[in-house]
């Protein structure tokens, strides 16, 4: 997951930290200019300040000095500036218009906040000081699980909707084709304080459960950015979904059982009975380990654990699968499930909107929802009219 603020608006530049890092790198204004693909007038007026770049050379510019952007951009700047953070599954390369795209539906979904049903006079019960230490991690994680009436065993993901509305999130069920890498992308707005939370259904079962709990990290820490809500995400979600009393349980076992895959293979059968990647199993498994100076369990000989993983992965239907049966969903069936199947509240908020407002059109959805504009237009259809959609309209 990639994380970035939004500064469209902002007009500042932390040009006197820019500076040090040029000195130090032994960078001028014209090597920042060829490296970044733009003329040395520009940096200049960047510099003096005079003018401020747009998100694309923005990027570029902190990647070339190694800066975070909540020192690039000046934070008297960036208080009410959208977080966005995306995932995309494997190795897959974050590209400038991956970001800029991001940062263009962050600004969208502001034209949609006036019709959510929040109290918009009190802040949603964020953490105050989150942090990665395993023992805070753990303690977060199991109030969560309270709150659910779950504090062992499996956590449905039917389960984990209910925790976001009082965060003030909003979910959005997306059906993004496994082909594009994309996983899921999160924008927080600050001057609604309101989270917006996109999740690709058309992924694996135990990917999308931790996706859904890393999510709810985020919603839970909105003012973590970069690799330290990253971090926290990550660590949440699996103290969620495999908390230290059920990887104390499993050590004791595996710790006494030889040879490597005769233990993956018992953490592919816990994994199974709990509808969770052993992957989350092994990584809380290693974290308990080391909490308590422990012997390493060792499971990436020849790579067995992220194999059998793999392996698991593929004798299961995508979530998208198991819930529609069919590869093209109805749009009535999507906007279904969308309400009542995920307790989204989104598409109700928008046909309001759509109701109300002249010029949110089927582009605006196409933009938002990151699909073609025919299915924008079927859904948009389908929102402002009592007609049902025909039976070739799909998604």
């Amino acid at each position: 997951m990639i994380g970035y603020k939004d500064n469209s608006m902002d007009k500042k530049l932390n040009t006197r930290l820019i500076s040090e890092m040029m000195l130090e790198k032994g960078l001028s204004q014209q090597d920042l200019a060829e490296k970044i693909g733009v003329s040395k007038a520009a940096v200049s007026k960047w510099l003096k300040p005079e003018s401020f770049p747009k998100p694309s050379y923005l990027l570029k510019l902190g990647k070339l000095l190694g800066v975070r952007h909540s020192e690039l951009v000046s934070l008297a700047d960036t208080l009410l500036s959208p977080q966005v953070a995306f995932r995309k599954s494997g190795n897959y390369k974050i590209k400038v218009e991956h970001v800029e795209q991001f940062q263009f539906v962050a600004r969208l979904l502001k034209k949609l906040c006036p019709y959510l049903p929040f109290d918009k006079y009190s802040n949603p019960p964020t953490l105050s000081n989150p942090t990665i230490n395993y023992k805070y991690v753990q303690e977060v994680a199991a109030i969560v699980r309270q709150g659910v009436a779950k504090p062992n065993g499996e956590i449905e993901y039917i389960s984990l909707i209910s925790l976001f509305n009082d965060l003030k999130a909003i979910l959005i069920p997306v059906l993004w084709d496994k082909k594009t890498k994309k996983q899921g992308t999160h924008i927080y707005l600050p001057e609604s304080k309101t989270t917006w939370i996109f999740l690709n259904i058309d992924s694996s079962i135990f990917d999308f459960k931790f996706w859904m709990a890393h999510e709810l990290g985020h919603a839970k820490a909105p003012f973590l950015e970069g690799d330290e809500g990253e971090d926290f995400a990550d660590r949440f979600a699996g103290a969620l979904l495999f908390p230290e009393v059920m990887a104390k349980e499993a050590y004791e076992e595996l710790i006494n059982i030889d040879g490597v895959w005769n233990r993956v293979n018992k953490i592919v059968e816990l994994a199974k009975s709990l509808m969770i990647s052993p992957l989350t199993i092994y990584y809380q498994l290693k974290f308990y380990s080391d909490e308590y100076s422990l012997n390493s369990l060792d499971l990436e000989q020849d790579r067995a654990i992220f194999r059998a993983t793999t392996e698991m992965n593929s004798q299961y239907e995508n979530l998208s699968g198991c819930i529609f049966k069919t590869e093209n969903p109805s749009v009535q069936d999507y906007l279904k499930f969308a309400e009542d199947g995920f307790g989204s509240m989104f598409f109700k908020v928008l046909k309001e909107a759509l109701h109300k407002e002249g010029d949110i059109s089927p582009k605006f959805i196409s933009n938002v929802l990151d699909i073609s504009l025919a299915d924008a237009y079927e859904i948009m259809k389908e929102l402002i009219t009592d007609e049902h959609p025909s039976e070739n309209s799909t998604i």
